[in-house]
């Protein structure tokens, strides 16, 4: 095929030029959301009364808290999680989730994924400090960094699997795409591919201009419908859900349990009150029947001892 005239080189330079822009523009918007927002956080139940239960934080959360309450992010029913037991907590500094114990009564612990026997010797020094069944206990307060596949155990009983975690250009971790909220478009392969041929004159530049055309839309496309994916990624999982309605209804059993049982004791307290009162009762009449006795008594001994003295000086009154 004959080199195209120059004026056709000409438009299609511009119109590689134009894509190559608009590809910029999209690995812009891109970083720029990755940098500003946290990637989203994924937990999976995989042992414990709740096993099967999910979590995806919301869209542009930076912090997940975790325990046995209503009030926290993701509930888990295990008697044997505290109410405020653990909090994942986005580390903009490090660019990652990190997890702090937040003072819970049984500990908390991180089963590294390093620790499966992958990654030869980064992996054996990244696992020497772990337990090999229950991984490393964390500190309360002390942030411990996370990846996915890593196992976190709430207790005794409760094992959670981070299945989900954006990174920082890492593909393994889902990369800058996955910490941007967004899917990587293909829009940018096929710009390429469509304005590679007008680059090497293999097609007019009416060809290369539509290229352009369509590439900068569907990477706008991207950076606007990355958000709207977030979006239904931040929403609760039926199995989730579900949970947190069962925890809800458990806890106003256990309020309408302590209001019966404040309701019983204010009722055992009037008993004892009026028990009291009668007994005081009891005892002030007793005290006051005694008085009467003794006063009683002592006024019959007067009479006879005036008795006696009136009799004797009589005799004496005779004898003379």
């Amino acid at each position: 095929m004959a080199p195209p005239p120059p004026s056709h080189a000409a438009a299609a330079g511009a119109a590689a030029a134009a894509a190559a822009a608009a590809a910029a523009a999209a690995a812009t918007t891109a970083s720029q959301s990755a940098v500003l927002l946290p990637p989203t956080l994924a937990l999976t139940v995989v042992a414990g009364p709740v096993k099967g239960s999910t979590f995806t934080s919301k869209f542009g959360a930076s912090s997940v808290t975790i325990g046995r309450i209503v009030r926290v992010d993701f509930t888990l029913r295990d008697e044997s999680v505290s109410s405020r037991h653990a909090e994942a907590r986005w580390d903009a500094r490090r660019r990652a989730w990190t997890l702090v114990d937040v003072g819970s009564s049984n500990g908390t612990r991180v089963l590294s994924s390093l620790s499966s026997g992958k990654g030869g010797a980064a992996a054996a020094t990244a696992a020497a400090a772990e337990d090999e069944e229950q991984g490393e206990k964390l500190a309360e307060g002390k942030p411990r960094a996370l990846q996915v596949g890593d196992r976190i155990f709430l207790g005794p009983d409760t094992e959670v699997l981070v299945s989900a975690v954006g990174g920082d250009g890492d593909e393994d971790n889902g990369g800058a795409a996955v910490a941007a909220g967004v899917e990587r478009p293909a829009a940018a392969a096929a710009m390429k591919d469509k304005a590679a041929p007008a680059q090497n004159g293999q097609a007019d530049a009416a060809e290369a201009a539509a290229a352009a055309a369509e590439a900068t839309a569907a990477a706008a496309a991207a950076a606007g419908g990355g958000k709207k994916a977030r979006r239904k990624t931040g929403a609760a999982p039926a199995p989730a859900a579900a949970a947190v309605a069962a925890a809800a209804a458990e806890e106003e059993e256990e309020a309408a349990a302590a209001a019966a049982d404040a309701a019983r004791l204010r009722k055992q307290g009037d008993m004892l009150r009026e028990y009291a009162e009668a007994a005081q009762a009891r005892v002030r009449a007793a005290a006051e029947r005694e008085k009467a006795e003794i006063r009683a008594e002592w006024a019959a001994k007067r009479e006879a001892l005036l008795a006696l003295a009136a009799s004797a000086a009589a005799a004496a009154g005779g004898n003379k």
